[in-house]
């Protein structure tokens, strides 16, 4: 379960790059080492996933795989916003989309959170908590 965890999340954040790239018309030296950053936290997943999916009733290896995504989501925010205060999509655009994925993140970004309080009291079931974040996407779902 924890790799099938692993994998969804990985997934949500290949689309949420995926889709916030489409709106980029241009990169900064610093915001592509903000972008090995965030590759090389992700890269990191398979690790505390295995460590998690190994020793998933104990607390610490639960804290550290919710504490891993909580740092990944603010690299992905910090990611983002930095695009969006540099500058860096297209001027005579609409950026209301790169608002809206920044806010987006908010949400696996809390869920995260929680994740980790859930796994202070059942560190195996902890990781269920991230089934909340399309729930949280439906709820702030932009009106197309």
């Amino acid at each position: 379960i924890p790799y099938l965890l692993g994998f969804f999340l990985i997934a949500v954040f290949w689309r949420m790059n995926h889709v916030y790239f489409h709106y980029l018309k241009r990169v900064t030296t610093p915001f592509f080492w903000l972008t090995i950053l965030w590759l090389t936290v992700l890269a990191l997943v398979p690790l505390s996933t295995a460590f998690y999916g190994d020793y998933g009733d104990w607390r610490a290896p639960a804290l550290l795989f919710h504490f891993h995504f909580f740092i990944l989501w603010v690299v992905s925010w910090y990611h983002v916003h930095y695009g969006i205060t540099r500058g860096l999509h297209d001027e005579q655009g609409d950026i209301g989309p790169v608002i809206h994925i920044r806010q987006r993140i908010l949400v696996p970004l809390v869920v995260s959170v929680l994740a980790a309080l859930a796994a202070l009291a059942t560190p195996a079931w902890s990781g269920a908590t991230y089934l909340l974040i399309p729930v949280g996407h439906k709820l702030f779902a932009r009106d197309e």
